[in-house]
């Protein structure tokens, strides 16, 4: 984050800029600002709607936290053959998923009845809150069909947002954690073209990636005979054979990831790692 810092802030300097200054307490030294942008595409986008490169990298790498939300969304119309593909982020007062509910969607909307698929492509996985405005604007828009892809898991542990998640899956919603060929894709989609390299297949992702679907399998597949967000070793196996179906993870044996993860997972003295 660009931080701004000064012995004697002047915040009437900075009027006219699209962000907002406010002191960050929590984590800089006294006297640090930090800046969060007050629209939805100031910050990493480009004017022909592309996030930058870096931005990319940094925003969507999994074993990092960032506090601003990006969404690169690709809109599909029943009527119409050519994709519209965008991004934006969430700034300080509202959520990127709301920017697009409120205003993306009714600006893109032509034909009230034509079928509508839209994928998302997520920094964060919608929180309890907006769960509960994407049923409300899915329940109002019976023509739209909704794919969530996400790099990471806001607050897992909050029973809000895990039951918000459940609640978008109740209602036809797909939610997946990014593996490695849509971290591909998006590259190549949404990445804009200057000074871009060819490829990306971030293959150190993907310990990451194998936690944060783990953690996503017990928030949706929690039942009163398995126990509230524990997983067992019935879902790791399950996942773990998938990992070998697909092929993205390179590193141990998957018997020494699978131990692992059960210790993580059932309780023992091991935490999931930068996991809020």
């Amino acid at each position: 984050m660009n931080n701004y810092r000064s012995d004697r802030p002047r915040e009437d300097a900075l009027r006219g800029l699209p962000f907002s200054v406010f002191p960050y307490v929590s984590l800089c030294a006294q006297g640090d600002f930090i800046f969060f942008p007050t629209d939805h595409v100031s910050r990493g986008i480009t004017q022909g709607g592309k996030i930058s490169q870096e931005t990319f990298i940094d925003t969507y790498d999994p074993s990092v936290l960032r506090r601003v939300q990006y969404m690169l969304y690709e809109i599909k119309w029943s009527n119409n053959k050519k994709p519209w593909q965008s991004c934006c982020h969430s700034t300080r007062t509202e959520h990127a998923e709301i920017h697009f509910i409120e205003d993306v969607f009714q600006e893109q909307r032509s034909d009230p009845s034509a079928h509508c698929s839209i994928t998302w492509y997520m920094s964060w996985s919608p929180c309890g809150d907006c769960c509960k405005e994407i049923r409300d604007f899915l329940k109002d828009q019976p023509n739209v069909n909704l794919v969530i892809y996400v790099a990471r898991i806001y607050w897992h542990k909050e029973e809000t947002n895990r039951q918000g998640l459940r609640s978008l899956v109740n209602i036809g919603v797909t939610i997946r954690v990014m593996d490695l060929p849509v971290y591909r894709y998006c590259w190549r989609t949404f990445v804009d073209d200057e000074d871009k390299y060819e490829d990306y297949w971030p293959r150190h992702f993907a310990p990451w990636i194998m936690l944060y679907s783990l953690e996503l399998q017990s928030i949706l597949q929690v039942s009163r005979t398995l126990g509230r967000g524990k997983l067992h070793p019935e879902m790791i196996q399950s996942h773990m054979q998938n990992q070998r179906r697909i092929k993205i993870y390179w590193g141990p044996s998957p018997h020494v990831v699978q131990t692992k993860l059960h210790r993580i997972f059932s309780g023992g003295k091991t935490k999931m790692p930068h996991l809020l």
